[in-house]
C-alpha cells in the first residue's frame, strides 16, 4: 500500500513534495529518528522519534504518516 506524508497547517493536512516523500519514508524504514529533507526549496527538519513532527520555517507542525 502506498503511503504518504502529511503536515498540519492550520486545519489542513499537507503532503510533501515527492523527493520529500521518499527522504521521509526512507528515514522511516531505517528506523532513523530524525533528519533534513528539502521541501518545497526550503530545508526541513522532520522528528521521528518519541513523537512525530516537522520543524518548517521555525514552525512545529505536527506529522502524519497516511495510507492512501
Amino acid at each position: 500500500m502506498p503511503v504518504r506524508w502529511v503536515y498540519l497547517a492550520g486545519t489542513e493536512w499537507i503532503p510533501f513534495d515527492a523527493a520529500a516523500q521518499m527522504v521521509i519514508e526512507k528515514l522511516w524504514d531505517n528506523g532513523i529518528g530524525g533528519g533534513w529533507t528539502a521541501h518545497f526549496g526550503g530545508q526541513v527538519y522532520i522528528n521521528l522519534d518519541t513523537e512525530l513532527y516537522a520543524l518548517i520555517n521555525g514552525q512545529r507542525c505536527s506529522l502524519g504518516r497516511t495510507i492512501y
